[in-house]
């Protein structure tokens, strides 16, 4: 079962991004204002952002990756370090910022798309057919989706249903959001293909995070 839920925001650096300027869409993220300071994770390193980027040429064709490398992108480990460099301005934007990104502030805004839909990912938890000690690790999973624990940090979502969504955000169930994560993991026959075409674009994974 899924223990949190994680949409993908876009993020921006105030400091050197006019709100006007903020992008709406992926199309945003390939105009020449913002060439060599854009940042993700690498989509064959990290399920959430090959999610994240499948979504981008499913609805704009894979013409939209020549376009998106020409804008010359940074590639990291890490959305922890994507978050940090967005933060710090050594890049300006992303389309793969995630929502746990908020906790920390300083030099980092996050908004919805306002024309494409913001993926979800999810971590899970479950309980081993030959656990040793299946009671031990029922009482975890019943403590870490308790409504006082899923509620510990209100910038967070929860996949309870009956948690509300962080304060000004819409909730999981909202059309604004991808929820296909699960469907997107399942298909094991596509997911080596589709990291081994990304990786033709943006070639094998060298900057490594910093932890």
């Amino acid at each position: 079962m899924a223990v949190t839920a994680i949409p993908m925001f876009y993020g921006y650096n105030p400091e050197k991004v006019q709100e006007a300027d903020v992008p709406k869409s992926a199309l945003d993220f390939l105009k020449p204002q913002f060439r060599g300071n854009i940042v993700t994770v690498y989509p064959t390193d990290d399920d959430a952002t090959l999610y994240n980027f499948d979504l981008i040429v499913q609805k704009y064709g894979w013409g939209y990756m020549p376009k998106y490398m020409a804008n010359q992108p940074y590639f990291i480990q890490g959305h922890r370090d994507v978050a940090a460099r967005v933060r710090s301005g050594a890049d300006f934007v992303s389309f793969d910022i995630s929502n746990s990104s908020r906790i920390g502030g300083g030099n980092l805004k996050l908004v919805m798309s306002e024309k494409d839909k913001s993926p979800v990912f999810f971590t899970a938890g479950g309980i081993l057919k030959d656990a040793p000690h299946p009671n031990a690790a029922k009482l975890f999973l019943t403590w870490i989706l308790s409504k006082e624990q899923q509620g510990r940090v209100p910038a967070f979502y929860s996949p309870r249903a009956d948690m509300p969504p962080p304060e000004g955000l819409p909730p999981l169930t909202s059309p604004r959001f991808a929820n296909g994560y699960r469907d997107f993991l399942g298909d094991g026959a596509r997911l080596p293909a589709l990291r081994k075409r990304f990786e033709a674009f943006t070639g094998p994974v060298t900057n490594k995070a910093t932890q």
